[in-house]
């Protein structure tokens, strides 16, 4: 069925449908003679019924079966009637009839009063009554006469007869009439098969229909106008688009040589960049310790000198030295300042985060910049939270934050006063840094520009006050470095206040932030020192101070720093001299410069560490090298602590030395008791 023709499939459905019908018909034709003749049959057998009654009833009487068999006989008249039987009250058969030449069967009598057994017989029990009495039963089978079997031969033969013509009429009817039906719908598929061969959207079906069919013809063929013209448009874009194409490919090729050439214009300005990029780092490396060196020569010598003018009573020379300080003190700061903000842009800036306790912190800043604000006749106010604890960040970037807040306050203030206030944040998680002072304050116009790098107040400010406007911006910098801020109020002829929000743990905000390990790295904390594993022989001196510096008069400078204090120093010009002295005294603390010639600190440190008799020695470390993260993990806990020339505090490393020597000799000490 599936690979014929829509045709065939039209003609042979009708056919079914008709046959269908048909047969429906005949099927009712049929049951409705079966049952007008069972109706009959009933009908007849209930007249015999009633006449053989009415022969039979007087006979039970004196119970005569010959009598009632004469009777039955009479029954060869009735030719629907194929069996017959009498029974007595008490069921014995009295009688019997059968149709000659049949084969029927006189059953017992039953309880039933009608029973049809098949479409062609029926058997029926009947009582015999007299006198409102059951006397006897009739039993009485009718079966189907040569004139009824002919009867419904005839029928059948006439139903098929009539079916078979019905089916072929129905069958050319229906073919002829699919022909209107399903001819526009062929002429349709076809249509649609040349066009799916040939691409030919010109081609139309003939309208040769009405109605629905109509309908889908005119629909076809408008859709088929349709895609005939956007085909002829796609068509014309096609050849639009090749031409484009071939335009574009020429560009292309012309565009690939400009960025050939642009690329190689870019990666000779990279190369450039780069290569004055990696000048500019040489030359800030360079001046860092060409520059740092003598500065702190200056500063150390300055200071010596005005402390011998201060003992001997010389005031005008100790004035002349306080200025020779504050000069190379404010040239060490801005070499320090343009170093620092060269890092920061070039994104080189790097965080040590350490735990360190607050209190102490402010302290230290405390007595560092006191004499800065004394000299303008101004008082240093503290005020630190009791709650404070320790804080986890950076602490040199904090600590010279609050410096650089504090100079600058020191600078606007004239016999004023310049709070330090520490409070906590109420979130518990910031602490909070003011600085306050009562000076000339700013304006709005001037609070703009305050945090731009190289920019001041106004032309006039810096004239008076000077400085070069970097330190405010080096200090926002490191303050959002570590997820902090700096923020300004300020009133003209009142005072400014800056206050720095920062957090109490500082997280990693950048790639520059690398977590300390604390195991690894020196803290701002004077580390437990063992005592020597042997007594120094006899003839050694005990120095207790061994200077490893290879610049001159860096060398004198701090020798006579430190034997100022009352320590004995000696010194040596670099790593293989230092092993020398070690060979001939045991110091209780080594102060050791890392760029050297012969041998420099870290081969030196190396040497140390493999002897057992040298491992405990302390050593400072005291460079001109940037103390970054890197260099802190490389000297790890070998060094007690680590200075940077011309960027430390002189007290600090006295205190730092002395406290480490004092707890070497109290160990030692204790050893020989």
């Amino acid at each position: 069925m599936k690979g014929l023709p829509l045709r065939w499939k039209l003609a042979l459905l009708i056919t079914l449908i008709s046959g269908v019908n048909l047969t429906l018909a005949l099927a009712g034709l049929y049951f409705q003679d079966l049952f007008e003749f069972r109706s009959d049959v009933q009908r007849r057998l209930e007249a015999t019924r009633r006449a053989v009654v009415e022969k039979v009833t007087p006979l039970l009487q004196p119970e005569s079966p010959a009598l009632i068999e004469l009777s039955l006989q009479a029954l060869d008249n009735e030719p629907q009637v194929v069996a017959a039987g009498v029974y007595a009250a008490d069921n014995r058969l009295l009688a019997r009839y059968t149709k000659p030449n049949s084969s029927e069967v006189i059953p017992s009598a039953g309880g039933l009063n009608e029973v049809f057994s098949s479409t062609s017989r029926s058997v029926m029990f009947a009582p015999i009554l007299k006198g409102g009495r059951q006397i006897g039963t009739l039993y009485l089978k009718a079966g189907m006469s040569a004139a009824d079997q002919g009867r419904f031969s005839n029928l059948l033969r006439s139903s098929v007869i009539v079916f078979l013509l019905s089916a072929l009429i129905a069958l050319a009817v229906g073919f002829r009439l699919q022909e209107g039906i399903t001819g526009p719908i062929t002429h349709l598929v076809d249509a649609a098969r040349q066009i799916t061969e040939r691409r030919d959207y010109t081609v139309r079906v003939t309208q040769a229909a009405a109605g629905e069919i109509a309908e889908l013809i005119a629909s076809f063929n408008l859709m088929l106008g349709t895609v005939e013209a956007r085909t002829a448009e796609i068509e014309g874009a096609r050849e639009k688009l090749h031409a484009a194409n071939l335009q574009l490919e020429e560009a292309n090729r012309t565009l690939e040589a400009r960025v050939e050439e642009r690329t190689r214009e870019l990666a000779n300005a990279v190369k450039a960049a780069d290569e004055a990029n990696k000048a500019k780092s040489a030359f800030l490396a360079k001046m860092s310790h060409e520059l740092r060196t003598p500065l702190n020569a200056i500063i150390g010598y300055s200071e010596i000198l005005q402390e011998d003018a201060n003992d001997e009573g010389n005031k005008a020379t100790a004035d002349d030295l306080d200025k020779i300080l504050s000069a190379a003190r404010y040239l060490l700061g801005l070499i320090n300042d343009v170093l620092d903000i060269s890092k920061i842009e070039a994104g080189k800036m790097e965080l040590y985060i350490e735990t360190f306790d607050v209190k102490k912190l402010i302290h230290e800043v405390a007595v560092t910049v006191q004499p800065l604000v004394g000299k303008k006749g101004n008082q240093l106010k503290v005020e630190c939270a009791p709650e404070l604890g320790d804080m986890q960040a950076d602490s040199t970037k904090v600590r010279q934050m609050l410096l650089n807040l504090l100079s600058n306050a020191s600078k606007f203030t004239e016999k004023g006063t310049i709070t330090l206030a520490i409070l906590s944040d109420p979130d518990g998680q910031h602490v909070l840094m003011k600085v306050s002072d009562t000076g000339i304050g700013m304006t709005p116009d001037q609070l703009k520009k305050l945090f731009k790098a190289f920019s001041q107040a106004d032309a006039s400010t810096t004239s008076k006050f000077g400085g070069t406007g970097l330190g405010l911006a080096i200090s926002r910098q490191f303050a959002r470095m570590m997820g902090g801020e700096i923020t300004v109020e300020s009133t003209v002829g009142v005072g400014t206040t800056f206050t720095v929000r920062m957090p109490l743990q500082v997280q990693d905000l950048s790639r520059r932030l690398v977590p300390i390990d604390p195991e690894k790295v020196p803290q701002n904390t004077i580390p437990p020192f063992k005592p020597a594993p042997a007594e120094p022989a006899a003839d050694r001196t005990p120095y207790d101070v061994l200077l490893v510096e290879d610049d001159p008069p860096t060398r004198d400078m701090m020798s006579r720093t430190l034997e100022r204090e009352g320590w004995k120093v000696r010194s040596a010009a670099n790593g293989q001299l230092a092993i020398q002295v070690l060979e001939q005294v045991l110091p209780a603390a080594v102060v050791l410069d890392l760029k050297m010639p012969i041998m420099n600190g870290f081969q030196f440190m190396d040497v140390v560490q493999s002897r057992a008799e040298w491992s405990h020695l302390p050593i400072f470390v005291f460079t001109s090298m940037d103390i970054t993260q890197e260099l802190r993990e490389r000297l790890g806990t070998r060094a007690a602590g680590i200075f940077q020339k011309g960027n430390f505090s002189r007290e600090e490393l006295i205190q730092r030395v002395n406290q480490t020597v004092q707890g070497h000799l109290t160990a030692g000490k204790n050893k020989q008791s």
